[in-house]
């Protein structure tokens, strides 16, 4: 029996049990680790039935718009003017443009989930030294004489905090010609 104050018995030697306090503790713990998996998990569900229906929505208006016109324009019989002819053509070659850039963006999404990718923007412009590049990712610092209307010197440095919390790589490089790459490494999920 176990007094009032005294509610374990003394410790006799070693126990390869843990107390019962420790062992509610770790289990407690390590229901709660399952807990975030899962609600991760279900977070990306979400994510990718979400993303699925926004290209599949993106994806088939182009399509639509491209097979009326071609519809159109193969009509036995129909007499299209000219103008409605090189409409119709533009149509197509707008919407077939829009189209191929979607299945880019698709294309360069399965690169960053196979593994680690890199998005370079490289605008032309006068560059910036070396020795400058880095006041760029503090937050309200604008380098050169832009207009005042141009910013207030915030992108880069929320861009390298996203870039920072996810592992990733943010890196200021020449461009060829003139101007400065904002050149972003990120690893794959897993």
């Amino acid at each position: 029996m176990h007094s009032k104050d005294q509610p374990y018995p003394p410790p006799t030697g070693r126990s390869s049990q843990p107390p019962p306090l420790l062992s509610v503790a770790v289990h407690s713990r390590q229901l709660a680790q399952q807990v975030a998996r899962i609600a991760e998990q279900q977070a990306a569900n979400e994510l990718r039935r979400a993303i699925l229906d926004a290209v599949s929505h993106d994806l088939r208006t182009p399509l639509s718009s491209i097979k009326a016109a071609v519809t159109g324009l193969r009509e036995p019989g129909s007499d299209l003017s000219d103008q409605v002819t090189d409409e119709s053509l533009a149509l197509i070659e707008e919407e077939a443009d829009r189209l191929n850039a979607l299945v880019g963006n698709l294309l360069d999404m399965s690169r960053i989930q196979a593994g680690t990718v890199t998005l370079a923007c490289s605008p032309h412009g006068p560059g910036i030294p070396a020795e400058r590049r880095q006041q760029l990712l503090e937050p309200f610092r604008r380098v050169g004489n832009r207009s005042r209307g141009a910013g207030v010197g915030l992108g880069l440095a929320v861009a390298k905090g996203f870039v920072d919390a996810m592992d990733g790589r943010l890196a200021l490089e020449d461009t060829p010609g003139g101007g400065l790459t904002v050149a972003v490494s990120l690893k794959a999920a897993s």
